[in-house]
């Protein structure tokens, strides 16, 4: 399938430059998905079912929260689970009202960066995680850690079955049941339509959840009360563990929406949606806002939809002082919690529902309300405790919004040139998107010049992106330089070091890649080098050093790797002489 790419406009003089930037995000930026979806019949539209819940009255707040109370079954003794690593997403509903294919369901992440599954199980002691192996060979490895580890590359692996043990019990899970899952390392390539980045699981059924008093129905919870005591309600979306990118699409600026089970009103009712900062919970478990990102409307005339395939209320053109680009091109980058806002509801005349998940675990309260405290201060909290167990059954709202993950994963972090002479370097960045000629570089050193060149494939962008840097010959008064080559693209920086000379002869050494290996096989790293190298320097697969090892005099050294988690690593061989060599292996 061709890859949708964004288009990017750079123009770039060779050693000094300017740049005018226009950032098109109009490409749209959704999943790759194998299957056909199937449309959602009316009957599982509307899977939102009603929850009698008994909800304290907003007057009626305490310092430390409100309750709501749903019934529900109560925890089996040994209970496996887990959570996606932080920051990654469940695929939402699409615009088109489709769900994703429940065979096909996946998540999505940012490759070439550690992640770490979330154990959550009840009752164990022991735990055995079955994994697919990152690299994508198709191999599984099995993990004793109670939150191992992986480092994907950009293509989509099956998720982790984990047994969670206590004496001779085990539980197994694997997120999603008996259906094959997937993670998605970046953003898959276009199938046509937009899928919202949620942290809700479709799957598991959408509801309207009312607020009952006495029998009698007073409103909904996460929507229009007929008290009017609730504001506004809001969605939390976790920090991730590396930056992502909120978009627009269909030639509009950054998109987010929402899906409702009951709406109606005024055509000229003005709805307003709020993505705010927020830092870490307080004493109270409540989040509050650092700060406004940015803010957009919807009018109720533009709201689609029916009461059998649901209400889709979209905000797109947000503004704000965090909105880069502007119109079509316009983005945010997110590396925060975020918390979205939707509030416009609380007025005569509308009718308003949206739809909620509840989840019973422990973890991930994502849907809050903003109600008054008994002080008549506002605040956001939630609640929602299960009445039987005690456990909090968490709540997810249908709030979707369109995330890019964007990466540049240079073939090295080092270039090194050690001929004062200086010379040429070429080395393959694989990228997401839009190729190196669309990044804004950011940062090079005055004495390198560098072209690109695109791979493609069948006429389009392959992915890879060969960079050639050039060094000018060394000064005489200088021993050696280091400087960094900085390249940006919305969501990623790229930053790789270029350093020459030092103590380097004026001999013209001839290095040949083929002597340099670096093989994963039987827990260690094998490496092998020519016999006039030194030492290794190990880096992950941001660049970050990890440690330093010294070589042995004949050309091949064992390197321990239990401490090192599944993924890409870089191995920097340096000779005596100052020359350096790198390359790559994943384990």
């Amino acid at each position: 399938m061709k890859r949708k790419l964004l288009s990017l406009m750079l123009v770039v003089g060779s050693v000094s430059y300017t740049s005018a930037q226009v950032f098109d995000f109009n490409s749209q930026n959704v999943a790759n998905v194998a299957d056909e979806d199937s449309k959602v019949s009316s009957e599982e539209a509307s899977k939102t079912k009603s929850a009698a819940v008994s909800f304290q009255a907003a007057a009626d707040f305490q310092a430390q929260g409100k309750k709501i109370v749903q019934t529900r079954a109560t925890n089996a003794t040994l209970k496996a689970s887990y959570m996606r690593p932080q920051g990654f997403f469940y695929y939402g509903r699409s615009l088109s009202n489709h769900y994703l294919g429940k065979e096909y369901s996946r998540i999505l992440g940012y490759p070439y960066v550690e992640t770490q599954w979330r154990n959550t199980s009840e009752g164990a002691t022991a735990f055995q995680w079955t994994m697919p192996h990152a690299s994508g060979s198709g191999d599984v490895y099995t993990s004793t850690s109670e939150n191992p580890s992986a480092t994907y590359v950009p293509t989509l692996y099956n998720l982790p079955t984990l047994e969670a043990k206590k004496d001779d019990a085990s539980n197994y899970y694997k997120w999603g049941g008996a259906y094959s899952k997937f993670v998605g390392g970046g953003t898959p390539a276009a199938d046509g339509r937009i899928y919202g980045a949620a942290n809700y699981d479709y799957r598991e059924g959408m509801w309207k959840l009312d607020y009952m008093e006495d029998g009698v129905k007073k409103g909904y919870i996460y929507g229009k009360r007929e008290d009017k005591k609730v504001e506004s309600v809001l969605n939390f979306f976790e920090k991730p563990a590396t930056k992502y990118v909120l978009l627009g699409g269909n030639n509009n600026g950054v998109w987010v929406w929402a899906w409702l089970s009951v709406f109606s009103a005024p055509g000229d009712t003005e709805f307003k949606m709020t993505i705010h900062k927020v830092g870490e919970r307080d004493d109270y478990e409540r989040y509050h806002s650092l700060g406004v990102l940015a803010e957009a409307t919807c009018k109720a005339s533009e709201v689609t939809g029916n009461a059998e395939s649901g209400y889709l209320m979209s905000f797109s053109n947000f503004t704000g002082a965090a909105v880069m680009g502007s119109g079509a091109g316009a983005y945010l980058e997110i590396e925060d919690n975020i918390m979205i806002e939707l509030e416009g509801f609380n007025k005569d005349g509308v009718d308003f529902c949206i739809d909620a998940q509840t989840v019973n675990t422990t973890t991930e309260a994502n849907a809050y309300i903003k109600a008054k405290d008994k002080e008549g201060n506002w605040i956001w909290d939630y609640y929602i405790d299960d009445e039987q167990t005690g456990s909090q059954a968490k709540t997810a709202l249908s709030i979707n919004m369109n995330v890019l993950y964007t990466y540049m994963h240079p073939e090295k972090p080092v270039i090194d040139f050690p001929l004062r002479s200086g010379g040429s370097q070429t080395i393959e960045i694989s990228a997401s998107n839009a190729s190196l000629n669309n990044w804004e570089i950011k940062s090079i050193p005055d004495w390198i010049t560098y072209s690109l060149e695109d791979v493609k494939s069948g006429g389009d962008y392959a992915g890879i992106t060969k960079l050639t840097i050039t060094a000018l010959p060394l000064p005489d008064e200088k021993n050696g330089r280091h400087d960094d080559f900085v390249a940006y693209f919305p969501g990623s920086t790229m930053t790789i070091r270029i350093g020459q000379g030092d103590e380097v002869s004026g001999i013209e050494d001839e290095v040949l890649m083929s002597e340099f290996k670096a093989v994963y096989k039987g827990g260690n790293f094998e490496l092998s080098y020519p016999t006039d190298y030194t030492s290794v320097y190990l880096y992950g697969v941001n660049g970050q050093q990890i440690a330093k090892y010294s070589l042995t005099g004949d050309g091949v050294t064992s390197i321990p790797s239990e401490d090192l988690n599944g993924g890409l690593y870089m191995f920097r061989f340096v000779s005596g002489k100052g020359i350096s060599t790198t390359v790559k292996a994943m384990k």
